[in-house]
């Protein structure tokens, strides 16, 4: 799912969080709204980086919009490589899960995340690619093995 529909989606939805229990806190409310739609999808960026070791912003979107259009051209896409997302699985939501217990604000990371992925999942189901993609970056990379690169 596109970014801007992750940050339209977000909003709407803490913003009725917020106006329904604003005794949850602004900043709380603004640390889960920020982490559903900004700081999860840090991990594409970071793979921009590590492809292609430039920060240029402009150059990821048109980076990222290439390979949104190869992987759309591809007929048998079993056979190739999913693209690994570390903040994206159940890996990482443990982390932040656990680590709340030390530092509660982290939960607000966490209901974030829950909520990014939320959408994400459904978007991966319309377009018929495997779940696991966004479930697991573990699991995605054993299955990764001995395929093709974008």
């Amino acid at each position: 799912m596109l970014p801007h529909k992750h940050l339209i989606y977000g909003t709407i939805f803490f913003g009725i969080i917020y106006f329904l229990f604003p005794s949850l806190g602004e900043l709380n409310i603004f640390i889960a709204w920020i982490s559903s739609w900004l700081i999860i999808d840090l991990d594409h960026y970071l793979r921009f980086l590590i492809k292609t070791k430039s920060l240029n912003p402009l150059k990821f979107w048109k980076w990222s919009m290439q390979q949104k259009n190869k992987w759309k051209e591809i007929k048998d896409k079993k056979d190739y490589k999913l693209p690994i997302f570390i903040f994206h699985g159940i890996e990482f939501l443990g982390l932040i899960f656990i680590f709340s217990f030390i530092w509660p604000i982290l939960i607000w990371v966490f209901y974030g995340f829950c909520f990014h992925l939320v959408f994400d999942f459904y978007h991966l189901v319309k377009k018929s690619i495997p779940v696991y993609s966004k479930t697991s970056p573990v699991y995605t990379w054993q299955k990764n093995k001995n395929k093709k690169e974008l």
